[in-house]
Parts: C-alpha cells; sequence; structure tokens
C-alpha cells in the first residue's frame, strides 16, 4: 500500500522534468519516508487485527481504527508532547516530513519506535487470544 505508489512517484519527481520542480530528489531520505509511512500502516493492520481478536463487531473492529486515525487528527496538537510522541500519528507528520525534506538531523525517533513496540505489543496480545480462542 506504501511502498510501490512511493517508489513511483520518486520515479515520477526525479526522471520526469515536470515533476521535478523541486530538484533532484534523494533516495535515502525518501525510503525512510516510506519507511515511517509503512509503520503507521503496519501499526493500524495489527490494531485492527487485535480488535478482531477481542470483539465479534464488525462495527467496532472496523470503527475503532478509524475513529483512532481522526482523533489523532483533531487531538494529536492538544496532547502534552511527551504523550504525542508516544502515538503513531507523531510518526507520519512530524517524522514522515522531516525524513522527505532530507532533514540531517530528526528532531525524534521516539514515535517511530513507539509506533514499532505498540505494533508488536498489539501483534503479540493477538497472537495470545488466537492460542486462547477455541475452534
Amino acid at each position: 500500500m506504501v511502498v510501490i505508489p512511493g517508489f513511483i512517484v520518486f520515479a515520477e519527481l526525479s526522471y520526469i522534468p515536470s515533476g521535478a520542480e523541486v530538484g533532484e530528489v534523494s533516495i535515502l531520505p525518501w525510503i525512510a519516508t516510506i519507511g515511517a509511512l509503512a509503520l503507521n500502516v503496519v501499526f493500524y493492520l495489527s490494531l485492527t487485527l487485535f480488535l478482531g481478536t477481542v470483539s465479534n463487531s464488525r462495527g467496532a473492529v472496523v470503527g475503532v481504527p478509524i475513529g483512532f486515525v481522526f482523533a489523532g487528527m483533531f487531538l494529536g496538537g492538544a496532547l502534552p508532547e511527551g504523550i504525542a510522541q508516544l502515538t503513531p500519528w507523531a510518526v507520519v507528520s512530524p517524522l514522515a516530513m522531516e525524513l522527505a525534506e532530507g532533514a540531517k538531523d530528526v528532531t525524534s525517533y521516539v514515535p517511530a519506535i513507539a509506533s514499532a513496540a505498540w505494533t508488536v505489543a498489539l501483534i503479540g496480545a493477538s497472537i495470545w487470544r488466537f492460542k486462547r480462542e477455541e475452534f
């Protein structure tokens, strides 16, 4: 969902003269940005998987992740900085943008590490629930 469109956009910006308005695009920051976006997608996939193991309601399995995305858009700036850094909402906006711009010093990798930790915890909880479920 992220990798193929990301590299298509990279090719367009790099090799099509009309698309390269900003000049030469560097591949390493672009790959890091694609990785940050992919981490965000994997978090939401693991959240949906976990919710599928704890709920029999399709509405909850679909609605909670969508609500979480909207909550991040509206409440992300209202949270204290320390708490906001521990949410996956902080991966997309600041971290991915800094990486896309090719910033030499990214201000913080905490959102990426926290999102990876949340993803591992959600997948671990899902596996634990799978083992407890009788088919």
